[in-house]
Formats: structure tokens, sequence, C-alpha cells
């Protein structure tokens, strides 16, 4: 949605009251009327940022924060908000008794853990105990080596590890599976890839569903739409409510929970196909016929709502007959470009044969 500036607005009713004939058109800037105005300007453009914003959280690609969560729920999603990281640290010094509770700094203070368990340390003898982390991020999963403090305890040593190298004497095994709140980014992708997933389903189980049904003779055509909506649309050459209902119930069955969808009428626009076929002998009259209903059989079922059919493509379709020397189009005349919501049918198709 575009939000108007104030000179925008301003223009469109001045170019409105030209429209009308109205001697107000002429106001200059800074007049009274200029004011009158510019006030009732600044009043729309901020209802545009407002429906900007309301219009953003209708979709899962503009939607964020809280929007964003409400959308994720219509499709059994919940936002992570993350998880404190895990592991040992080695602590050495005087004998003591390590709390459960007691908290460790990073060196730049900025990360914080706890002890999860008591322990008791023998003098100078170096023990593992496990920590956690005190917020959700992924900056607390520090790698093995590390140096952590305590403020109450300044004179012992503690090392992120859960052992050392027998060789080495290095540390191994730093702190993992810290994780910060999913960013919108992230939980957008994701549920972008659960709607792909679900609409591919759904899709088929509808397909599925119908040609099982009584609605499967009918012509139907299933239009996928993209994340942004993750709603199918069902165009049906039939405008009848009850058959609609009776369609509706039956897709409500199947689809997948969180994928909606609409019923449409199809606007179907009738087309024959006029020819005129040079063949070799009159004798291949009925093959060919039969060979070229067959063709333009399968080209109409290629055709789509709002697809256009074009002359070279019946004409480069039916190229393959064979006994034939030429085919010229004689209808349609042009190409045939569908309106909204139209599908067009190939109703007959009519020969006129020249043979030599």
């Amino acid at each position: 949605m575009k939000i108007r500036s104030l000179e925008e607005v301003i223009e469109y009713f001045r170019t409105t009251l030209v429209s009308v004939g109205s001697s107000l058109a002429g106001f200059n800037p800074y007049t009274n009327i200029y004011a009158i105005f510019r006030a009732i300007a600044s009043a729309i453009t901020e209802q545009d940022v407002r429906l900007n914003t309301v219009f953003q959280s209708f979709y899962i690609l503009t939607a964020t924060g809280d929007y964003l969560d409400a959308k994720a729920l219509d499709y059994g999603l919940i936002r992570s908000n993350g998880d404190v990281s895990r592991g040992y640290v080695l602590v050495k010094g005087k004998e003591v008794i390590i709390p459960q509770g007691l908290v460790l700094s990073a060196p730049n203070q900025s990360l914080q853990f706890r002890t999860v368990s008591t322990i008791k340390i023998s003098d100078n003898v170096e023990k593992s105990i496990l920590i956690e982390g005190l917020s959700n991020s992924s900056e607390s999963n520090l790698p093995a080596g590390t140096k952590l403090y305590a403020s109450t305890l300044p004179s012992h040593s503690f090392t992120i590890g859960r052992y050392r190298d027998s060789l080495t004497l290095n540390t191994v095994g730093g702190l993992e599976n810290g994780a910060g709140r999913e960013t919108d980014e992230d939980f957008r992708a994701r549920i972008i890839a659960r709607l792909r997933g679900t609409e591919t389903g759904t899709k088929s189980a509808i397909v599925n569903a119908i040609n099982r049904s009584r609605y499967g003779s009918r012509r139907m055509y299933i239009q996928e739409h993209t994340p942004i909506t993750g709603y199918f649309t069902i165009y049906i050459d039939s405008s009848d409510s009850q058959f609609i209902e009776g369609l509706s119930n039956t897709i409500n069955r199947v689809k997948a929970a969180g994928v909606a969808f609409l019923i449409r009428p199809i606007r179907i626009r009738s087309v024959i196909i006029r020819l005129v076929v040079d063949i070799t002998t009159v004798d291949a009259v009925a093959f060919i016929q039969s060979q070229a209903k067959d063709i333009i059989s399968s080209l109409n079922n290629s055709l789509s709502i709002n697809k256009p059919l074009y002359r070279d493509t019946i004409v480069s379709s039916l190229s393959t007959l064979d006994r034939v020397k030429s085919i010229r189009l004689i209808e349609p005349v042009a190409d045939i470009v569908p309106n909204n919501s139209e599908l067009i049918v190939i109703e007959d198709i009519q020969f006129t044969f020249n043979s030599y």
C-alpha cells in the first residue's frame, strides 16, 4: 500500500476541484484555503500509515512481531523463545562447597551462568560441575578453555570444559544449545516452509477427493497461491449454490488445517477452430479428422484459467498430423486473451479439405 505525501494529497484535491470546475482550484500555497486542505491532508496521510500497518499484518511476508505470531497460529506454529546454553566448567581452588545457583560471569561481564547443582571441591583438586546460562542467547555458547569468574570465590578458577585432554591438558567440551528468541525472518522462513508442504498435500488431497466424488465430472481448475496468503482458489463451471456448498463440504473434509480456499465460478469462453487442410488423398480425411480431434482435446486440457490461446500454438499442435501437405488456420482470426477468471474452451474443430 502506498503512503501518500501531504503534497500528493493536496494535489489530488486541486485536480478534483479542477475537474468539477470549482473556483477553489486555484488556491495558492500558505493561504487560509491551503492551510485547511493541508490539515485534512495530514489526517489522511496519518490514516494511510495506520492502514498500511494493518494491511501488512494480514500477510506472512510483511507481518512482524505479534502480528506474525498470530498468523503462525493459523498453521499450528509458535515462535521459539530460544534456550539457555549448557555445559561443564572445571573448578579448582581451596576446599569449598560450591552451592547450586552460584553466578559465574564471562570476562566481558555481559554473559552470566549459574551452577545447576551443589558440589564439594577438595584442596587444589579440579572437578567438573554442570552450569547453564541465565539468558537465552547463542552468544553464551562459549568454547572450551574460556575463563569464568565468581565474585564470591575470587581465588578459585572456573574453566569451561568437561575434562582435560591427557596429552595437551586442554579442556574439552564447550557450552552448547544456547539460542536467542526466534527472529521474525527465521520464524517467517519456517512458516513458509510449513505452508509449502501443507499446500502441496492439500492440493493433492483436494484433487483426489473431487475426482472420487460426484463433482469430478465438472470442468475445474485449482489455483495455488503464494505462501503470502496460504489458500487456494478453486474455479468451477457452475454457479449453483447447492453444488458449490456440496463441493465446499467435500474439500473441508480433506484440506489441511490452516489452509483456506475460495470457490469461484469459471467464465467459459467457447472457441471454434476452422481449418483448411490440403491433403494428398481423400482416403485420409477420416484419419486426419480423428487425429486432429485428439490433438485438440489434449490442447483443451492444457488450457487453464486466464491462459491465452495463441494461433501459433494451434498450428504447431496440428503440425504433426500425418498425410497433410499444409494447414491454414481460418478461425480464430487472432490470439484469444481471456478476461479475469475466464477459461478458454475449444468447443469444436471444423475442416475444409482440399485434395491434390
